[in-house]
């Protein structure tokens, strides 16, 4: 008599499915650590573009933009909104605030991965990043 199996048995089938388990475990963390990189960086990109826009307002008007209306034409790719001195923004990057304090104006970054960079800059020179 002669057996024609076809098919896979149960074995290989738990080992196919092993297999697979160990490469998504593998996967899975370095897909989010590149993620959480990709945030990281988008707000420090947008930490630095809202500095040179403030440097460039403070170059061509002799102060920091004093009001939210006033970084916000800036810096348009956010929206702040707050008092005067101090405004917060998001956008799909994070979340990015700004406070002037006399001849100092300081920008926060939160990105999406939760880590916080500020940046600062002073009336008599350039922004300093401390990132």
């Amino acid at each position: 008599m002669i057996k024609n199996n076809k098919g896979f048995t149960l074995v290989e089938l738990m080992v196919v499915l092993l297999i697979i388990a160990i490469l998504i475990a593998v996967a899975v963390p370095v897909f989010l650590g590149v993620r959480n990189r990709g945030y990281d960086n988008a707000i420090k990109q947008a930490l630095t573009n809202a500095g040179r826009a403030a440097a460039g307002s403070f170059a061509a008007e002799g102060s920091w933009p004093a009001t939210t209306t006033a970084m916000s034409a800036e810096e348009n790719a956010y929206t702040y909104a707050a008092s005067a001195v101090q405004g917060t923004a998001s956008n799909q990057e994070g979340t990015l605030g700004y406070t002037t304090s006399g001849s100092t104006m300081t920008l926060t970054g939160i990105s999406r991965s939760g880590v916080t960079y500020t940046t600062s800059g002073t009336a008599v020179g350039g922004l300093s990043r401390s990132w």
